[in-house]
């Protein structure tokens, strides 16, 4: 999960450096850790062999071999099934803005709501894919006699190059795409053109691939995820897994711990979102606004950010912070973060328009830090040491509810040096 494949790209334009790498196997875990360093720990298993990983904005999404997608929240370490693609063989996974894309045996690319899990289109192409890939709105599909499949929104399919044999992973820099193929080759081929240009050998089928920062890591059946530099070949390191690698994909680690999360004994009226343990309590479109927290906790790096997603088209909103914690009754949904009115430090309102035509979304940061102390005085100013809970306040005047606006869940961070 490169960030610039998915959504977070247009609410985050997090650093690369806030990247994490996370690998997929075929005895149905996967795992977690930094790309530069640091051994893989396993934190979830999907009931079926890892076909595909994809993420954003603190999820991630594991497409198991049989009719299973399953979805990790990084803040709260926690897994469960998402979806299920009935009858389907998955081959791949991969995510382009609100919908979570799955590859199928039978030649078919299936697009998901992000949000509900429902189906909302499909591509049936005329080669069997072996991989599947997603970066800046555009979709690649691998395919067994070694050709790259562009996947256009009007069902149309163009063909990216000739790469010898089965493309078993997908990834992609701003200008080069890198398939890699069963015999150990990662090719490169121009974005521009949709030509090969050059490949270099690796040590092992490369049956997952993901970039960043210039740099390919390489997962193999062995159990071991290389990094080559993208520009010379060159091999640069080996991390050990212990786990044949069926997927790789790189991610944005949470920096917070959620909670506050919606049920129908704690929401007015006794609303409850469908999503249960991820989001607030439902605005009127039936589902409750999620916030995540993006690169670290750092006041020296102040590069922290929020995100809140699956907001009401149309709305404004804001975020805000307090250092004590809350759970009450708040218009439609719950205040969770400071007292006394909504939030004891509050940052600018804005307009939710990130996202798509259902489903809005708004950004705040870098430089939340920087912002407190400038504007907080001295008890809102972000220090190492200190938690801050930070919570979403959007309008939401159609909830039959009638409270006219609504909350986001919360989460913790606790600031370092």
């Amino acid at each position: 999960m490169k960030l610039s494949t998915a959504l977070c790209t247009l609410l985050l334009a997090a650093p690369a450096s806030a990247a994490d790498l996370f690998a997929g196997s075929p005895n149905t875990s996967f795992a977690q850790a930094s790309p530069a360093s640091g051994s893989l720990t396993t934190i979830g298993a999907c009931g079926g062999s890892v076909a595909g990983l994809a993420g954003a904005c603190g999820e991630l999404f594991v497409a198991a071999s049989f009719e299973r997608v399953c979805r990790h929240r990084d803040d709260m370490q926690q897994s469960e099934q998402w979806a299920t693609v009935p009858g389907a063989t998955l081959v791949g996974a991969a995510l382009r803005g609100h919908e979570v894309l799955v590859a199928t045996a039978n030649s078919q690319v299936i697009a998901l709501d992000r949000s509900r899990g429902t189906e909302l289109r499909r591509w049936t192409t005329p080669f069997a894919i072996t991989s599947l890939f997603a970066d800046r709105g555009e979709v690649f599909a691998g395919t067994s006699f070694g050709a790259v499949m562009r996947l256009e929104d009007d069902q149309t399919i163009g063909f990216l190059g000739s790469c010898g044999s089965t493309i078993l992973g997908i990834a992609a820099s701003e200008t080069e795409l890198f398939p890699g193929s069963a015999g150990g080759v990662v090719w490169r081929v121009s974005r521009a053109t949709g030509f090969v240009t050059s490949s270099f050998p690796v040590v092992d089928d490369p049956t997952g691939l993901a970039f960043d920062q210039g740099n390919l890591f390489v997962g193999t059946p062995s159990g071991n995820i290389y990094t080559y530099a993208a520009a010379s070949g060159a091999l640069l390191a080996t991390r050990v897994w212990g786990h044949p690698v069926s997927a790789v994909v790189m991610g944005a680690p949470s920096a917070g711990t959620a909670d506050c999360f919606s049920s129908a004994a704690v929401c007015p009226c006794g609303a409850s979102d469908w999503q249960g343990e991820f989001g607030g309590c439902p605005s009127f479109l039936g589902i409750g606004a999620r916030l995540f927290t993006y690169g670290s906790a750092s006041v020296s790096g102040d590069d922290l950010e929020l995100a809140v997603l699956d907001l009401p088209p149309t709305t404004l909103g804001r975020f805000y912070l307090g250092a004590a914690p809350a759970q009450v009754p708040f218009g439609n949904g719950l205040l969770c973060a400071g007292s006394g009115g909504y939030g004891q430090f509050r940052f600018p309102a804005q307009p939710a328009l990130l996202g798509t035509s259902s489903y809005r979304a708004f950004r705040f940061g870098p430089g939340i830090a920087a912002r407190s102390q400038q504007f907080f005085g001295a008890l809102g100013v972000i220090q190492p040491g200190s938690t801050w809970r930070f919570q979403a306040w959007f309008r939401d005047v159609q909830n039959p509810c009638g409270g006219g606006f609504n909350t986001s869940n919360a989460t913790s961070v606790t600031f370092q040096p």
